[in-house]
């Protein structure tokens, strides 16, 4: 990619410390490199998170004790270095290609904001595929554009929007509209801020292939299973929105609709037993407190025309590099438990690390970011698969399947699987790796020929590791990272 501007990472945490890693692991594997990462959170000093190395104090950090989401924003931009400022949830986990694909948008000019698709808890479905919003606050749809990145000019006649756990602007068009407005403390945030910069010529691109996966982490606005527990910042926020947006002869109309919606939603909870009608009565105190309020409140945007701060990107010390090997380990019958352990060992050592492994069954699909790997998970018998007959799957062909699935974002350089021939993958010879025990012997599979040296590397360790039987079990303590490759610079 010859287009490689530099970019602010900036993480809001509050309220959820044990997020952090989390996301933050994610980050270490992102394969572009010109970038740097500050979190803004609600403790008042990074010491307070108690994080592992290496991430404790690999990222630049910033007190904000308010529960304000757009002054953590706005205290994350000023102090930002980099030409884009990309935002990522604490409980958002970012695919390795994320900033890879995000920041392409960018390549043209007219480009203020991005917005990449959100998966959602189940990490396949999509939580966010593009959208609009409205000029009363109500989110819309378009039409699918496949993967390609679109491009949505300020004439275009549709007001395109983005999500905030995956979203990026240019800092310098950012700051001429003042930041973020702080008057939303929770809530149409990110909205506000595109429409102001549509309004002043600038365009809005959605890029399909720049992927989070967000998983609703419980706040002081919802549980995590997205029970409401206080509507008055998010009537609050929609009622300036409307002020500032919106028809002025509909404000009230749009903001007893919007009500309307929330407590049908208040409603289906009481029906499953989860909520009571007294809580329902007071959630509509709330909303309608907040409504009022927000309707009284004015602007505040207080970065309008800031430079940017003099120096270089804050380096994350954290990063294992853009060359990190690439390896995705396939699980069979018995060695599941044996390949978590080596995934992790794999995963610490800087390598990019998937583990796949299907049971019989016909549990959904999922994917989960766990100790610094990606797992899919999932049963054979799959009723939804798309142009697939009903039925179960063999293992080997499932599990091929979702590498396949997957390997556009992941790109993976080698897989190691199960020796029988049911699990291969491609054309190429794999190296067969004899299990001391005779259980299950695994087949290690270089994808293209470039990565026949790798293969011997990881089949070398994965052997040593069997005969020492010092590969751990998942739960156990970590032993010493894999190394990555020797031909390749090492990151961080």
């Amino acid at each position: 990619m010859n287009f490689t501007p530099s970019v602010s990472v900036i993480i809001l945490n509050r309220g959820r410390p044990h997020l952090l890693p989390r996301v933050l692991t994610a980050l270490r594997s992102q394969r572009y490199a010109n970038f740097e990462v500050i979190v803004v959170g609600d403790r008042a000093d990074v010491d307070e998170y108690g994080l592992p190395e290496p991430l404790a104090r690999s990222f630049g950090y910033l007190h904000c004790p308010q529960a304000n989401i757009c002054r953590a924003r706005n205290i994350g931009i000023a102090a930002a270095r980099g030409e884009i400022v990309a935002f990522c949830d604490d409980d958002g986990v970012p695919e390795p290609d994320w900033l890879q694909e995000l920041v392409i948008a960018f390549a043209a000019p007219s480009v203020a904001a991005a917005g990449g698709y959100v998966r959602g808890p189940d990490g396949v479905n999509f939580q966010w595929a593009g959208g609009g919003i409205s000029s009363i606050g109500e989110e819309y749809g378009l039409p699918a554009c496949g993967e390609a990145i679109r491009i949505f000019e300020a004439d275009c006649g549709v007001r395109a929007s983005v999500l905030g756990v995956n979203s990026a602007f240019r800092r310098s068009d950012l700051l001429e509209v003042g930041g973020f407005d702080e008057s939303y403390r929770y809530y149409l945030d990110e909205s506000d801020a595109v429409m102001r910069l549509v309004a002043t010529g600038r365009s809005v691109a959605h890029v399909p292939r720049a992927q989070v996966h967000h998983h609703y982490a419980e706040n002081d606005h919802r549980t995590r299973s997205r029970k409401p527990r206080d509507f008055y910042e998010i009537a609050a926020s929609l009622a300036h929105f409307l002020r500032q947006h919106g028809p002025q002869t509909r404000v009230d109309e749009s903001i007893a609709a919007f009500r309307a919606r929330k407590m049908a939603d208040v409603d289906r909870f009481i029906r499953l037993g989860v909520m009571t009608s007294r809580e329902r009565r007071h959630l509509e105190r709330r909303f309608d407190a907040g409504a009022a309020e927000g309707l009284a409140r004015s602007p505040v945007t207080p970065l309008r025309d800031r430079g940017a701060p003099a120096g270089p990107l804050r380096p994350f010390t954290a990063w294992h590099g853009e060359a990190a090997p690439r390896v995705a380990l396939v699980g069979g019958w018995s060695s599941a438990s044996l390949l978590r352990g080596f995934a992790r060992d794999l995963a610490e050592g800087g390598t990019e690390t998937s583990l796949i492994r299907f049971s019989f069954g016909a549990a959904p699909l999922r994917v989960a970011f766990e100790d610094g790997v990606w797992i899919h998970g999932g049963g054979t018998w799959r009723l939804n698969w798309p142009g697939r007959r009903r039925g179960p799957i063999h293992r080997g062909g499932r599990s091929r399947m979702e590498l396949r699935r997957v390997m556009q974002s992941r790109q993976f350089e080698v897989i190691v699987r199960p020796a029988s021939r049911r699990f291969a993958y491609g054309p190429l010879d794999a190296i067969i790796v004899k299990s001391p025990t005779g259980i299950e012997d695994f087949a290690v599979e270089p994808v293209g020929p470039d990565n026949v040296a790798l293969a011997a590397r990881i089949a070398a360790e994965l052997r040593q590791r069997l005969e020492s039987g010092s590969v751990r079990e998942a739960g156990a303590a970590p032993k010493a990272g894999l190394a990555a490759r020797a031909d390749r610079p090492a990151g961080g």
